[in-house]
């Protein structure tokens, strides 16, 4: 359902503010409002506002919020009315839900009954009555599913709209359909495939095209995340493109934690579960909602599992740890009560249990939360729990980061040396590994004989290694001896010793002569 159009602003506020003194004062901020337009960067005469509120005025997004919750009010209450029954979704069907908003895109959701047809008719001409919003009965849909097509059409004819199939868009996602297809996806790939364009290809270079590659693949759906592989990060010595199925993990343990923290929300009781529970523990507070045994709260593992058979020993197993903590739980107390007396060895795990106890005091002043264990703060980051979930899945190049990427170099630069650290540069010896050049065309340019690798080309060459002899002259830094290109790079950036300052303006100048030295290469091969 799509709603459009002005609404009064004085008659919405005069309702929302009926009782509120200040509701003349807020008219005349809203009603005396006026507005500019850009025209060739230079902004207009001001005007007032006489058309009512639209989208774009000051204010309205405000007044849309208002008559949006007019909307949410009043699904509410032909819910608890019993006049419109939603979708029942969830453990045992628990949950009901009876509408989805988000901006001017709404989801009513409901059985198929006459009953909630005629009710979706009311709540409708309802709203356009009392906030002036008209529905867009034009681009509003009604979808069923596993329903026939006739019973659809009757229903149309009452509500006045068109009748939708699934898979149907809401908020730019498909609802509905079967992943399983190939035709599921086919929207990804063309979206791929228009953004990739040949000529693009052609015509940009390679820190273009790894720009162009990450604002196509950032500006995916959250749906299709998972649909491809991405190279490492920067840290691991990649080109920094967001690893998009981790990407996609991290975002539904957002989710995860929400359900273990925002207790009563309607995702927790429509999908259920806890994820991550090796990474998350209980903060015990003053409340008594944490499980003594069950819970996550002391140490690596629960209670119930560290010492299993005093678990199944126990006769409050669900006790809280607020009340086993008031029974007392210290040697002789209260709140160990068991099916029999323990045998000598049991004795020995419950010694080992209450050690663990011996330490602990409960907070009084704060309540029982859930904390993610790997944040100082205890919270739940995207950011923080992406780096953690890759840098599990990836093995880092040592120094990486340090000795490529550099915020005063362009960024073929860095990826120039990327490339020469992973010996990926079309230099001779790979182009004859790929079968691209013959064999006797193998050979340095500069006619000396060798093979022209990478090593041999910026290390051993007659004519390009005096060059890092002058440069460590000029800077009166001692020799290098590495023979390899990273080695090489690591040695030449620590010359100066571990300061900041000094090894980022080595890394600088190192750059600077292996994109000059590539330069002067390229020149000497397709400029003779």
């Amino acid at each position: 359902m799509r709603v459009f159009g002005h609404g009064d602003e004085k008659d919405v506020l005069s309702d929302a503010l009926a009782e509120v003194d200040c509701s003349v004062c807020v008219c005349v901020c809203v009603c005396t409002a006026t507005a500019s337009v850009l025209v060739n960067i230079s902004p207009t005469d001001e005007f007032s506002l006489e058309k009512g509120l639209r989208q774009g005025d000051p204010l309205s997004p405000f007044l849309f919020l208002l008559a949006a919750e007019g909307l949410n009010v009043m699904m509410r209450a032909m819910v608890q009315a019993n006049l419109f029954t939603g979708y029942s979704v969830g453990s045992e069907n628990s949950t009901i839900v009876s509408h989805l908003q988000f901006a001017d895109d709404t989801l009513l959701l409901g059985v198929k009954s006459w009953a909630n047809v005629c009710a979706l008719r009311t709540i409708l001409v309802l709203f356009e009555k009392v906030f002036g919003l008209k529905v867009n009965f034009h681009k509003s849909m009604l979808v069923g599913v596993n329903i026939g097509d006739s019973w659809l059409s009757e229903a149309t004819v009452v509500l006045g709209c068109k009748v939708g199939k699934v898979p149907f868009m809401y908020l730019g996602l498909p609802v509905g359909g079967d992943p399983r297809r190939l035709s599921f996806w086919e929207p990804v790939v063309s979206s791929i495939r228009t953004r990739l364009s040949r000529w693009k290809n052609r015509l940009l270079s390679f820190g273009g095209r790894l720009i162009l590659l990450k604002s196509v693949l950032t500006s995916l759906h959250v749906y299709a995340l998972s649909f491809f592989k991405a190279p490492s990060g920067q840290d691991h010595g990649g080109l920094g493109v967001r690893q998009l199925r981790e990407f996609n993990t991290t975002l539904l343990g957002k989710w995860c934690w929400r359900m273990l923290v925002d207790k009563g929300g309607m995702w927790e009781g429509a999908v259920g579960g806890e994820w991550f529970v090796e990474s998350i523990e209980r903060r015990v507070g003053n409340d008594a909602d944490t499980s003594f045994w069950s819970d996550l709260w002391l140490g690596g593992a629960p209670l119930c599992v560290r010492f299993r058979r005093l678990f199944d020993l126990s006769t409050i197993q669900s006790i809280s740890v607020a009340d086993m903590c008031e029974l007392g739980w210290e040697a002789g107390g209260a709140g160990w009560q068991w099916r029999r007396q323990l045998w000598v060895w049991e004795e020995e795990l419950l010694l080992e249990c209450k050690g663990l106890l011996y330490d602990i005091v409960l907070h009084a002043n704060i309540s029982d939360s859930w904390i993610w264990r790997h944040d100082v703060g205890g919270g739940y980051y995207v950011q923080c729990v992406y780096y953690l979930v890759t840098s599990t899945d990836t093995v880092s190049q040592a120094g990486a980061p340090d000795l490529i990427w550099h915020k005063h170099v362009p960024l073929k630069v860095s990826i120039l040396a990327l490339r020469l650290r992973r010996n990926r540069l079309p230099t001779k010896d790979n182009l004859m590994a790929r079968n691209i050049t013959s064999l006797d065309a193998h050979f340095c340019v500069n006619g000396c004989g060798e093979l022209e690798t990478a090593n041999h080309l910026f290390l051993a060459f007659p004519i390009f290694a005096p060059l890092w002899t002058l440069v460590r002259s000029w800077l009166g830094i001692a020799p290098t001896t590495a023979e390899l290109l990273q080695d090489h790079c690591a040695q030449f950036v620590a010359s100066l010793g571990g300061s900041r300052i000094r090894r980022s303006f080595l890394q600088l100048v190192w750059l600077c002569c292996t994109s000059i030295l590539w330069h002067e290469r390229n020149n000497r091969v397709f400029k003779p």
